[in-house]
C-alpha cells in the first residue's frame, strides 16, 4: 500500500484546541484526516463559528 492510499484512510486523533492552535496547518499539508476530540473545556473554550471555520476548511481540504 502507498503512503497516499494509507492517508486517505487513516484518522489522527487530536482535540480541538491542538488541531487549532498547532497541528491544523500540518495535516492540511500532508492530508491527514483528524479525529477531532471534544470535552466540556473545549466546549466552553470555543464559539460555534469557530468549529464552524474548521470544519469548512476540512471539508474544502477533503477531510473529515
Amino acid at each position: 500500500m502507498d503512503i497516499e492510499r494509507l492517508k486517505q484512510q487513516a484518522f489522527v486523533c487530536c482535540p480541538f484546541d491542538l488541531l487549532v492552535n498547532n497541528h491544523l496547518p500540518s495535516l492540511l499539508k500532508e492530508h491527514i484526516n483528524p479525529e477531532i476530540g471534544l470535552n466540556g473545556e473545549i466546549l466552553d473554550q470555543f464559539q460555534r463559528p469557530k468549529f464552524k471555520k474548521v470544519a469548512k476548511i476540512l471539508k474544502k481540504e477533503g477531510l473529515m
